[in-house]
């Protein structure tokens, strides 16, 4: 009896997440020449801290965070969150994994590959990510996935961005083809593209009886990754960049035989990294409106619920406890301000 409740317990495998904790561009000097961009501050809160507590939230128990530079500063704040009891620190463990010789995001996976320390399945992100994505379900469904198809190595968690949203930034607009299953058939990041046309090719639509094309999408910059990313990264040096690591297993996908698949979030959960100016102001924005929702919300047995539908409309449900929760929409398609406004006047 004893052997078996030991061997259920060593099968049970511990849920990890690795961030990226270096940005490798320049769109923030001089700013991150003194300080590194997990730390920038965000409503006066590091970011690092935001993305440590979404994962927390989200059920990850280990988290190993890759540095190249700045490591003393990281490494001081993660003990002194640690000291002060910061929420992520009571449910998570977090290692700081340091390798001053890489050089792109292709080469910390490497290296992180030669360290051996992912046992299975585990959530990829990349600097200054802020969310409240509930991830358990989402890696659940990779591991069905997988049991489907042996190929899968990764699953790109995205967000619905129509044209004209603040969270859409013109250099990350996605251009993506795929299945009715979500398994990825193309994936085009159009921004940083010189090409004023877009080409598909006739073997997609020639090999799939149908294929949906979405151009109304936004990266997340978090995705669920099988063991057998890592060693693709090992044997493909020309892979510098995520972008690189899904382009070139599209292009290759029956040489290398591995499939990238997507999932999609929906009503109040939300994704976002902080890749550059104009997501930074984006992200704040987001931030600061949660945070006055609950500060508006505080009577215990008032639940407000923020969904958004499409391009700047936003709804929000009121929930009150009496017995048993009722439902009141106070409006719906409508714009943040506007939706912040009739939730105060609602509340007084």
């Amino acid at each position: 009896m004893s052997q078996k409740l030991d061997k259920s317990v060593a099968q049970k495998e511990v849920v990890q997440a690795v961030v990226i904790a270096e940005h490798f561009g320049n769109e923030f000097m001089p700013i991150t020449d003194d300080t590194p961009l997990t730390l920038l501050p965000l409503l006066n809160v590091p970011l690092l801290e935001y993305t440590l507590e979404f994962l927390s939230l989200g059920g990850i128990e280990e988290t190993f965070l890759f540095c190249c530079s700045n490591v003393v500063m990281i490494k001081q704040h993660i003990n002194s969150s640690i000291e002060k009891s910061a929420g992520w620190s009571l449910t998570m463990k977090v290692h700081v994994i340091v390798s001053e010789t890489c050089r792109s995001f292709g080469d910390c996976i490497r290296d992180l590959d030669a360290k051996a320390l992912i046992r299975g399945d585990f959530v990829l992100l990349e600097p200054g990510i802020v969310g409240n994505i509930k991830l358990l379900p989402i890696i659940k469904k990779h591991n069905e996935t997988c049991n489907t198809d042996k190929g899968a190595a990764m699953t790109l968690i995205l967000q619905e961005a129509g044209l004209g949203q603040r969270g859409r930034c013109s250099f990350e607009e996605v251009l993506m083809v795929a299945t009715p299953n979500n398994r990825v058939l193309l994936h085009q990041k159009l921004g940083t593209s010189k090409k004023a046309k877009i080409e598909l090719p006739l073997e997609i639509l020639m090999d799939n009886a149908s294929v949906n094309i979405y151009h109304n999408l936004k990266d997340t910059h978090i995705s669920i990754c099988s063991p057998n990313v890592l060693s693709l990264f090992s044997d493909n040096f020309d892979f510098q960049t995520k972008d690189d690591f899904v382009r070139g297993l599209l292009i290759n996908e029956e040489i290398l035989g591995s499939t990238i698949y997507w999932h999609l979030i929906k009503g109040n959960q939300y994704g976002a990294a902080v890749t550059n100016w104009r997501m930074y102001q984006s992200v704040r924005y987001s931030v600061s409106f949660f945070n006055k929702i609950d500060q508006f919300v505080k009577l215990s047995n008032i639940m407000a619920i923020v969904s958004e539908i499409d391009n700047f409309q936003y709804k929000i449900s009121i929930y009150i406890h009496s017995g048993c929760w009722s439902s009141y929409t106070t409006c719906s398609k409508c714009s943040w301000d506007y939706c912040l406004l009739q939730l105060w006047s609602w509340l007084h």
